[in-house]
């Protein structure tokens, strides 16, 4: 079992954001990053992007203005030792079946830092894999729906 060194942090952050919509066709668009009061955030964008924003600020007879907040979840994953003494980040995102390998000595782990033994030595299911789930699954065949 890894020894965990940083524990898994999750956290919300907020993002603020200017949407102007075209009034002719709801489907196009600008959208711009804004401050948490309203005020458009200048400093995060490019000189076009700039000129953009104050382009659809002047046209507010082809834009819909609204402003939008939007939460984003952010997980931190673990880290834990490896027996070698190398980090081993716990993340799903990097991961191959649920299993994470140590760079420097190949150990594998899952994302609860058990050890693994090497994937190649896994036993696949094949029945799971090749059976036939058109018979009798939920009521579904072939080429029609049974009720």
């Amino acid at each position: 079992m890894l020894e965990i060194i940083k524990e898994r942090k999750v956290r919300v952050e907020k993002s603020y954001w200017i949407n102007f919509d075209c009034k002719d066709d709801r489907s196009c668009g600008f959208v711009f990053p804004a401050n948490s009061d309203e005020t458009p955030a200048l400093d995060k964008m490019c000189e076009e992007a700039q000129m953009n924003y104050f382009a659809c600020e002047a046209s507010t007879n082809k834009f819909d203005r609204w402003f939008e907040e939007r939460e984003h979840t952010i997980v931190e994953p673990a880290v834990g030792k490896c027996v070698c003494g190398c980090e081993v980040e716990l993340d799903a995102d990097y991961s191959w079946h649920g299993a994470i390998r140590c760079e420097k000595c190949g150990q594998w782990y899952n994302w609860f830092g058990q050890k693994l033994v090497d994937p190649k030595y896994w036993e696949d299911d094949d029945d799971y894999y090749n059976e036939d789930l058109t018979d009798g699954f939920m009521g579904i065949t072939a080429g029609s729906i049974n009720y």
